[in-house]
């Protein structure tokens, strides 16, 4: 049995070692590393194809396996110090990198030369293989050690295959010393265990961006190729398993060798006809030894280019079907989207190429809908039609499958919730490969975001809006409020005071200034875009005037005006309302027995303001997070909450300044300080 076996298994290493040598040799490159690969790579399989001649025929003479077996250890010592390049100085020590270069010549110097003291040529074959093999292991060590964690990653398949190769060697030889001779069943499997080093090898090669081998083959030789050597493997161990059953069974060896090769042979065919394994092969073997069908930093950019291009009139939506389309050459395209929310239908929101249809959708919690979002698949309606039960029971509408034309449907998925999808049809079918899916998939994805930031920011838009008009009507219901108040006012005293004409005066100026507020009020809302027309107005008159509003309550404000001509460019009423607001306020926040003063003063070039009171205070957080915030106020429900914000806004609109200062149970000072107008400055300055 193992004379059959040792051609076997070397003829095997030779024969993978040669294809490797042949897809180098395809790919070729100048560099340093991929010559001695392809010098390894031949050496290797001339050393198998001589070992597999030798167990058949004896052809060789003793000193020709020899040096055939030194020059391969030779040019893999090598392949290994060219690996690191020029770091190759920094990292091994000068020792290991000459022994790597001079024991192989060495030995086989030693070899040749007259017995001595040297011993036989066969101990010194053993213990310099032994010798040999420690350096293969120590330049691994070194390679992978010296590596950071991102370069690991291309060359751990090549630190696998080195460790295979020379580890193996040390274990031959190692027991070869202890047992006095070569054991049979090691060098048989010694050529089945370099064979399975050399796939490691190719993927080596074709990761490591250092010695990049550009190899070429057709994926299906490829499939094919292994799947034929790995059966053969597989039928050689069950033929070797039923061997030992024949030799050790008994008189029931015979029939149980036969039923366990008939067993292995029936569960070999069931697995090469399995649909499943087979797609998984192919993609296993595309991902780790083939090139990637598209440039994905191409695509990528391709697609940024279709989705946010500047002058792009098109919408969004028809933009991101082109995207999808442009791939695969579709004839034409659909994208249906969610608008309404989770519980909303997916309906038809664009169309590429194509009318935009009616009459069809897709309702929500439907199975295309849960299929889609627990699989995160493209669905192929070719591939439904030929294979139903790759898509698992799944029910597709009548309007995707109703058509001749292949159809393509892609996922726009957020967070695995799907949002919508994309349709691209067909004029020649084509077949989705796993690089096509995951293509399609990344755009999907991209896509679904744009367009969930677009719906994002509509939504938001309309927001601002409401808010603007929820504003508006704040605003509107403070000045009715005032309004109301003075009003009120008039109710209230009217009995009282009814039968005094210096009541029914002041009643009917009240209500002819109330009367001119609202009109102002319903101009305003009239002209939304009304530009405000300052005038020069006389700072000392219209505080007077709103200091006599405001004396119906306690405590009454005590003025000290220190300059009686100093004006202002500003709207009368704006400038009062801000007045009145912080006269208010004060008496709010003090007791009948407190104290409110008001005082103006002349500063050059601005005038100052300043109304303190006597009242409960303010603390420096609320001065600053919560005074100024619109529709938060400390009067419940009697308050808008928007009467010290616009305060604040039209003091700044003015060029002016707002200061409060405030401690708790000490009262508040409030300055206002605006940019007094020059003389001669009238109308005509425009908010």
């Amino acid at each position: 049995m193992i004379n059959v076996l040792a051609p076997v298994s070397y003829a095997i290493a030779a024969l993978l070692f040669l294809l490797l040598a042949i897809l180098v040799a395809t790919g070729w490159s100048w560099r340093r590393q991929t010559v001695l690969l392809l010098i390894s790579s031949l050496v290797s399989a001339v050393w198998a194809a001589q070992l597999a001649i030798q167990s058949v025929t004896g052809a060789f003479a003793g000193e020709q396996l020899f040096v055939a077996e030194l020059v391969r250890d030779a040019v893999w010592l090598a392949f290994l110090v060219a690996v690191l390049g020029r770091a190759s100085g920094d990292i091994l020590s000068p020792t290991l990198r000459w022994s790597a270069y001079l024991v192989p010549p060495a030995i086989l110097v030693l070899g040749f030369v007259p017995i001595g003291s040297f011993g036989t040529p066969a101990s010194v074959f053993v213990s310099g293989s032994i010798i040999i093999s420690l350096i293969g292991l120590a330049l691994v060590e070194r390679i992978y050690g010296a590596s950071d964690p991102v370069a690991r990653k291309p060359i751990i398949y090549l630190c696998v295959a080195m460790i295979g190769l020379f580890g193996f060697d040390l274990v031959l030889f190692s027991s070869a010393v202890l047992s006095g001779q070569i054991v049979d069943g090691l060098w048989v499997a010694r050529g089945l265990a370099n064979a399975c080093m050399v796939p490691f090898l190719a993927v080596a090669a074709r990761r490591n961006r250092d010695w990049p081998v550009d190899m070429f083959l057709s994926r299906q030789v490829a499939y094919f190729g292994v799947t034929f050597f790995g059966a053969g493997i597989y039928l050689l161990l069950m033929a070797i398993g039923g061997y030992y059953v024949k030799e050790f069974g008994g008189d029931w060896g015979m029939a149980a060798a036969a039923v366990l090769v008939f067993g292995a042979v029936i569960l070999l065919i069931a697995l090469l006809l399995s649909d499943r394994l087979r797609r998984r092969a192919t993609v296993f073997f595309s991902k780790h030894f083939f090139r990637n069908r598209f440039d994905y930093r191409e695509e990528w950019k391709r697609l940024s280019h279709t989705l946010y291009h500047p002058d792009e009139t098109r919408s969004l939506e028809q933009r991101g079907i082109e995207a999808a389309a442009r791939i695969y050459h579709s004839r034409s395209g659909l994208l249906l989207f969610r608008r309404e929310g989770a519980h909303s239908p997916l309906e038809p929101a664009a169309a590429w190429m194509r009318e935009l249809p009616e009459g069809i959708s897709v309702k929500p919690g439907s199975g295309l809908i849960q299929y889609l979002e627990s699989s995160n698949w493209v669905i192929d309606t070719k591939q439904y039609k030929d294979d139903p039960g790759f898509y698992e029971g799944l029910d597709l509408p009548k309007w995707l499958t109703g058509t001749i034309a292949q159809q393509i449907v892609v996922p726009l998925l957020q967070e695995q919730k799907l949002l919508g999808l994309i349709v691209l049809e067909q004029d020649d079918p084509i077949t989705l490969t796993y690089e096509d899916t995951d293509l399609l998939k990344m755009i999907g994805r991209q896509v679904a975001g744009v367009l969930a930031q677009q719906e994002a920011s509509e939504r938001l838009a309309e927001g601002k809006q409401f808010q603007a008009y929820s504003r508006l009507s704040a605003f509107l219901m403070h000045d009715l409020k005032n309004v109301a108040a003075q009003q009120a006012l008039v109710v209230k005293n009217a009995e009282q005071h009814k039968h005094n004409p210096e009541f029914i005066d002041d009643a009917f100026e009240t209500i002819e200034h109330s009367v001119k507020r609202v009109n102002r009020l319903i101009a305003q809302l009239a002209e939304r875009t009304r530009r405000e027309q300052r005038k020069r107005v006389n700072v000392a008159k219209t505080l007077s005037e709103v200091v006599g509003s405001v004396s119906d309550r306690k405590p009454l404000p005590k003025t000290d005006i220190q300059s009686t001509s100093a004006a202002v460019l500003a709207d009368r009423d704006k400038l009062a309302a801000i007045f009145n607001h912080v006269l208010r306020n004060a008496q709010d926040a003090c007791n009948e027995d407190g104290s409110i003063n008001v005082t103006l003063r002349d500063k050059g070039s601005m005038i100052d303001v300043t109304v303190t009171d006597t009242g409960v205070g303010m603390n420096d957080t609320f001065i600053r997070e919560q005074l100024f915030r619109p529709f938060e106020s400390t009067k419940g429900a009697d308050g808008m909450g928007i009467g010290a914000y616009q305060v604040r806004e039209y003091v700044g609109e003015l060029r002016g300044y707002l200061d409060v200062d405030s401690m708790p149970g000490e009262g508040t000072t409030v300055t206002i300080r605006l940019p007094k107008a020059n003389d001669g400055q009238e109308a005509g300055m425009d908010s």
